[in-house]
């Protein structure tokens, strides 16, 4: 049973030499390829939260003092501004960026989060002062906060920016740094590879030229006359 179990056929052993050969080169290509997907997706995500946080400037800094002004000017009503659905997406789209950002990035959303509930208070007041038929002084006066508060909020956003591109400037340093080790570890695996090659049909060689001297000498001797001459196990 052992010497069945330790006898390989030739095919057998072309067989393994191909399989370790494919093994050596496939798994640090499918390494690399996970790499490059997983900075890949990173990089796609960042840019993804720096155009969905861009797309909110222009709301904050000219739609959202363009609705106050119309409601203090009377052209327009609360519900026909929607300047508070206008507040409410800007504060739902930076909560929902944050969670999705790194810690080291979130500072300034949450800033501009908390900028942006000044700004939501300063809106209220320009509804109580309606409702009290305040003079409309007063609410000229709450719009230039209104205006204040929406350009910081701007700014935030601009640093959240500034931020991302940092970080995606540092990942793509990373990503050319894993190209690089990548393809000089699959370099050495294809040497590698050529040598185990080499050395294999050596090995291999050797086992098939091996038995066919021993039955060679065998040959020899029993035309000789030494019939008790036998072969040896062999591995093959």
């Amino acid at each position: 049973m052992k010497r069945a179990d330790k006898e390989k056929s030739m095919l057998g052993r072309i067989n393994d030499l191909s399989h370790r050969i494919v093994l050596m080169l496939v798994i640090p290509i499918i390494i690399s390829l996970v790499l490059m997907l997983f900075y890949a997706w990173k990089y796609h995500s960042s840019i993804h939260r720096m155009q969905t946080i861009a797309s909110l400037k222009t709301v904050v800094a000219e739609e959202i003092p363009g609705a106050a002004w119309n409601i203090i000017s009377g052209r327009e009503s609360f519900p026909e501004s929607g300047i508070y659905i206008k507040i409410k997406d800007v504060n739902e789209t930076i909560e929902r960026i944050s969670e999705q950002t790194t810690e080291e990035n979130r500072l300034s959303l949450m800033v501009a989060g908390r900028t942006t509930e000044t700004l939501q208070n300063y809106v209220d007041r320009i509804r109580d002062n309606i409702d009290h038929q305040v003079p409309v002084v007063e609410n000229e006066a709450v719009l230039v906060e209104v205006r204040d508060v929406a350009a910081l909020v701007d700014s935030m956003l601009n640093e959240y920016i500034a931020q991302e591109i940092a970080s995606s400037a540092k990942m793509s340093v990373s990503l050319i740094l894993v190209i690089i080790i990548t393809a000089s570890v699959e370099v050495l695996i294809v040497i590698l590879a050529l040598w185990f090659r080499n050395r294999s049909v050596k090995k291999t060689a050797l086992f098939v030229r091996q038995p066919i001297e021993r039955l060679e000498e065998v040959t020899s001797l029993l035309a000789a006359g030494t019939l008790d001459a036998r072969l040896t196990d062999t591995d093959v």
